[in-house]
């Protein structure tokens, strides 16, 4: 697929915060008509949808791939406009689960 734009306030889209083993991604719409947001864990190659159009924040509470280990999970966000005829990435966010 072609490589989306970024959005031009990319860094204040998309935060995220630690909530035991769960991760709270919370985001902000602006003139979006949507959101879809994307997880990567550290032994995946692609990105999974987490959530579309969901309320803020969406929570992510998959268990650990390997449960005695930390894990990087890589968060980032499409923003939809115009009934999705335009899209832009967000920031990229890196997340360790304890």
């Amino acid at each position: 697929p072609p490589a989306l734009p970024m959005h031009p306030s990319s860094a204040r889209v998309l935060t995220a915060t630690l909530d035991d083993s769960a991760v709270l991604l919370s985001f902000r719409l602006g003139l979006a008509d949507g959101i879809t947001v994307l997880c990567r864990r550290a032994a995946e190659t692609d990105f999974l949808t987490l959530a579309e159009d969901d309320d803020s924040p969406v929570v992510d509470s998959r268990p650990k791939l390997r449960p005695d280990q930390p894990e990087i999970r890589i968060y980032r966000a499409i923003l939809h406009y115009d009934d999705g005829e335009t899209l832009q990435l967000s920031n990229e966010l890196r997340v360790v689960v304890p």
